[in-house]
């Protein structure tokens, strides 16, 4: 189908939002014009649609459809900018694309129109360290890549701020609690959890696994601290490949994964237990945690909780004032949005085999 990449410049009705212009339209629904001139047609049908357009209109920031013939938008995605770390040819032919900053593991097919330009982009944005701006679909199939507009909202990285390896000095000692203290923090932040097809912020998107995992950990992290148990984050890194019945594939592949973690005892014994209702329903040993991930060769890491993300070389990017944990959630808020609007409906799906993660009830309060 053909696709357009592009931030909005107007729909048909001014003075509203696109749900009521479309609420208002006849059943030849809206039209759409985009800042590169393209137009699109809004179907009735396609309310779902038009709250994503409409919140990403709201934000500036570009949205990526795909039209049938006669114009109608029939798919709509989100991309997003990042920096290239990695790409590994597969034995099919398709490239494995590790981006940064993104826990998932994407795939640019060898059967995509673009693939070479696609794939060419990509080398060489890797090579000289720049950003890109990368479309991904709800199969984790890269279908579109562009050079990053310098205004972009959802720009994942920012390659000013790296810091070398060792530069976050270790001051802050683990909390020490219980494990009911630690089940208390544990259902603070799973509180929190979003509705998936409303995501009112500050909700946080733990029905969304794919990604997002370090702007999930960071804001745990302030929920934490602001409870007097300021966590430490743990780090692992490797195949990951998790079961689960909060994305439609029922599977989900990530080259790291980040949670807090705190010690948990009794009397002089303790020992580390993370936080991460994406995966559990209340704390769990680290080696649970690790096992979950199926990679027996994976390696894990430490780091206060201060740490925003961390590099599989030890380079730290910090987030003091929670403005980068805020853009992640909200991006990813929406990346869950777009999943429960689709054809598949929202999370827990019926049709996947509970693993050995625990989901978090879909019947999120917030």
């Amino acid at each position: 189908m053909p696709s357009i990449v592009s931030t909005i410049k107007s729909i048909g009705v001014e003075g509203r939002t696109v749900p009521e212009a479309l609420t208002a339209a006849g059943p030849e629904g809206i039209s759409i014009e985009f800042s590169n001139g393209a137009r699109a047609r809004l179907a009735p049908q396609s309310r779902a649609f038009a709250e994503i357009i409409e919140e990403l209109r709201t934000l500036g920031a570009p949205v990526y459809v795909e039209t049938d013939r006669e114009g109608v938008i029939r798919a709509v995605w989100i991309p997003a900018v990042f920096l290239v770390q990695s790409l590994e040819m597969t034995r099919e032919g398709d490239v494995s694309v590790q981006l940064i900053i993104s826990q998932a593991r994407h795939v640019l097919r060898a059967d995509q129109p673009h693939f070479n330009s696609f794939r060419d982009i990509l080398s060489a944005a890797k090579v000289s360290a720049t950003p890109v701006m990368v479309t991904v679909n709800g199969a984790g199939e890269i279908i579109d890549v562009t050079e990053a507009p310098s205004d972009h909202p959802f720009a994942l990285v920012q390659p000013d701020q790296i810091q070398p390896a060792g530069a976050v000095k270790i001051t802050a000692p683990i909390p020490r609690i219980s494990f009911d203290e630690a089940k208390r923090l544990f259902a603070l932040c799973a509180g929190t959890s979003c509705n998936p097809t409303t995501v009112p912020p500050p909700c946080i998107p733990f029905l969304y696994p794919r990604d997002g995992c370090w702007g999930r950990a960071h804001e745990m992290y302030r929920l934490m601290n602001a409870q007097g148990e300021p966590p430490w984050k743990g780090w692992i890194y490797g195949n990951l490949v998790v079961s689960t019945r909060n994305d439609p594939y029922c599977v989900v592949s990530w080259g790291w994964h980040v949670a807090p973690y705190l010690y948990v005892g009794h009397g002089d014994t303790y020992h580390a237990y993370v936080i991460d209702p994406s995966l559990f329903s209340e704390p769990v040993p680290w080696e649970s945690w690790v096992a979950a991930q199926g990679d027996p060769r994976a390696v894990t890491a430490a780091s206060e909780g201060t740490v925003f993300y961390r590099y599989p070389d030890g380079r730290t990017e910090e987030d003091s004032d929670y403005t980068k944990a805020n853009k992640v959630l909200a991006l990813y808020r929406l990346q869950l949005k777009t999943m429960a609007l689709g054809p598949s409906g929202p999370p827990p799906y019926a049709w996947c085999p509970v693993g050995i993660e625990r989901e978090v009830a879909a019947s999120a309060t917030t």
